[in-house]
């Protein structure tokens, strides 16, 4: 039995784009292990659109409007298309009424069992199951540093920087010790400077959107930082109090409070952060790219079958 092509489509300023490239290259490099054909491809690359076999397109539901005219365009009648569940309230927002008409939508593919009960009613393809956001990390292995009362150095990561320097500035007031806290901003989409800078810290602030995914904090999972996160960006089915600080962002200065609780138990080297900090790299381990595979590839196969 033939199957299809999984082609994973990318545009060059779409939201979250490295998130993006990262899931779906670790994807292709699984898939192409497991004896499937798959590759990553940009939209406005014609020749590799026009060049796929028998393809099943995958991108974000949310550049539909960029991408899919490209794809029916240079792609002929062959294709199929599987657009992706990136940010779960696109799926209600009236533009993507689309994926209901358009016969050549062979499946919405939905990342988490929960968002997939919400929308598992309203008619969208072939149901294959939920899928597993995952990556390679760029970096892996257990941290020797030890919580021994010294101030730890904090990374952050966000897209509300205005709360970002707030907290920054009452942490440092609040307590004078905490005025020489190192702060690092990183940036995921920078990969040469993520993994230059990620080691260096001990616990990874960020304050993101409902629409990200998790890939960043499992990134600083896997490198054995702490994390000290909000809600957003996928988290369902990773946080837990076992292996994280995970806060409710109403305020600002909640969050601020929050952090330094966290600090004060970091400089009393509480033994218990040690523990916190060997679950996070269990749960980072559990949610790699590797190690969810079996499960993704059940949907990945269903979809090259079609």
């Amino acid at each position: 039995m033939s199957h299809r092509e999984i082609v994973f489509v990318l545009t060059e300023d779409e939201e979250w784009k490295e998130e993006k490239r990262r899931f779906y290259q670790s994807q292709a490099d699984l898939l192409t292990e497991a004896g499937l054909q798959a590759r990553l491809i940009q939209v406005r690359d014609k020749a590799a659109v026009e060049g796929a076999s028998l393809p099943v397109f995958v991108f974000d539901l949310g550049a539909h409007a960029t991408i899919a005219p490209l794809l029916e365009e240079g792609a002929g009648d062959a294709c199929l298309l599987a657009p992706l569940l990136w940010n779960p309230y696109v799926f209600w927002e009236t533009p993507q009424r689309w994926i209901r008409a358009q016969h050549k939508v062979a499946a919405l593919l939905v990342p988490g069992e929960a968002h997939e009960q919400n929308i598992r009613h309203y008619p969208h393809g072939q149901k294959l199951g939920t899928l597993n956001v995952a990556a390679h990390y760029a970096i892996e292995g257990k941290r020797d540093r030890q919580i021994d009362g010294r101030l730890p150095r904090i990374g952050y990561l966000s897209h509300r920087s205005a709360t970002v320097k707030f907290v920054q500035g009452y942490v440092s007031r609040t307590d004078a010790d905490f005025a020489g806290i190192d702060w690092v901003e990183l940036n995921f989409s920078d990969l040469s400077g993520w993994q230059e800078n990620l080691p260096t810290c001990d616990i990874l602030l960020t304050l993101r959107p409902l629409s990200g995914s998790a890939l960043p904090l499992l990134d600083a999972m896997a490198a054995g930082l702490l994390p000290f996160a909000d809600h957003g960006g996928g988290l369902t089915g990773i946080a837990s109090a076992e292996n994280g600080v995970w806060v409710d962002s109403v305020t600002p200065e909640k969050i601020a409070l929050q952090l330094i609780e966290l600090l004060r138990r970091y400089r009393n080297a509480d033994p218990a952060l040690l523990l916190m900090r060997d679950q996070a790299l269990s749960t980072a381990a559990q949610a790699s790219a590797r190690a969810t595979f079996a499960a993704n590839y059940r949907a990945w196969n269903a979809l090259a079958s079609l």
